[in-house]
This record gives C-alpha cells, sequence and structure tokens, in this order.
C-alpha cells in the first residue's frame, strides 16, 4: 500500500479508536509522534513490520483496513454490468440480425470509438428515422416533379 492512500488509514484509526500520535507511535516503537503525523500525511512510508504490529495491537482486520472487501465487491458488480451489457446485446442483435449489429457495431467503433449497447441501440433508432424521413423527402420529391411536368 502507497504511502498517500495509508495515511488517511491510519489517521481515520487513530480518531475512531480515539488516541493520540504519540500513544500510537509508542504503542508502535516509535520515539516521537512527528513519525505519525508524517506517515498520516503521506510523507513516510510505514514498514510492514509496523502495519503487521497495528494489526495485531488493534485487532484490525486486514481485509477491512486496507479496503479488500470493497474491491472484491466492486469487480463483482462490474462482473455483473459486464454480464448485463452481453445480455442487452444479445437481445438487440435477435431484434435486428447479427450482420446488421455487427455492421453498425463495427462503423460506430470506427466512427465514434467503443461505447455501449445502448449506444448501438441509439444508432438502430437513428438509422430508422433516417430511413423513414428519407421516404417522406422522396415522396415530397416525387409530388414536387409531378406537379412541374403537369
Amino acid at each position: 500500500m502507497s504511502k498517500e492512500t495509508i495515511g488517511p488509514r491510519i489517521k481515520r484509526l487513530r480518531k475512531d479508536k480515539n488516541i493520540t500520535q504519540q500513544e500510537l507511535a509508542e504503542s508502535l516503537g516509535y520515539s516521537h509522534k512527528s513519525v505519525i503525523t508524517n506517515i498520516e500525511k503521506g510523507h513516510s512510508e510505514m514498514s510492514y513490520e509496523k502495519i503487521l504490529l497495528l494489526l495485531r495491537q488493534y485487532s484490525l482486520d486486514a481485509n477491512d483496513f486496507f479496503g479488500v472487501q470493497r474491491v472484491d465487491e466492486l469487480l463483482e458488480e462490474k462482473k455483473k454490468n459486464d454480464y448485463k451489457k452481453k445480455e442487452q446485446f444479445k437481445r438487440t442483435e435477435a431484434i435486428f440480425g447479427k450482420e446488421k449489429m455487427d455492421l453498425l457495431y463495427h462503423s460506430k467503433v470506427i466512427v465514434f470509438g467503443v461505447g455501449g449497447v445502448g449506444d448501438i441501440a441509439l444508432i438502430l433508432l437513428l438509422e430508422v428515422v433516417l430511413v423513414k424521413l428519407i421516404s417522406l423527402i422522396l415522396i415530397k420529391w416525387k409530388s414536387l416533379i409531378s406537379i412541374v411536368n403537369s
């Protein structure tokens, strides 16, 4: 763990346990509170031995202290979101067909950069709107040509 991230954790622990920097320094074998001050501010690192001593001294769970559980939760959440995106893509592909989805997806990657399934659905919707618009324009154009020719 970097010195920039362990400092705030040490400070939060100290505040939660209601102990001073001097008390924490002494319990870890440091001679002066300035060591704890520098660790909390991210100016100094804490050795692994001292981290282990801290965990033992204050009966801390390493996973909780270092936020490992939260990282695991975030990874699990990302897996679920990836699965949802794949399912959305499969449903959209079932509606519009694989060839059209491949063409739209690759066109989108080239033009817009990689995005989500929602972006592909938006492109499909825009395509439908453009086709309708073009057909309306052609109908109007034919009307104008027939008026001009008569």
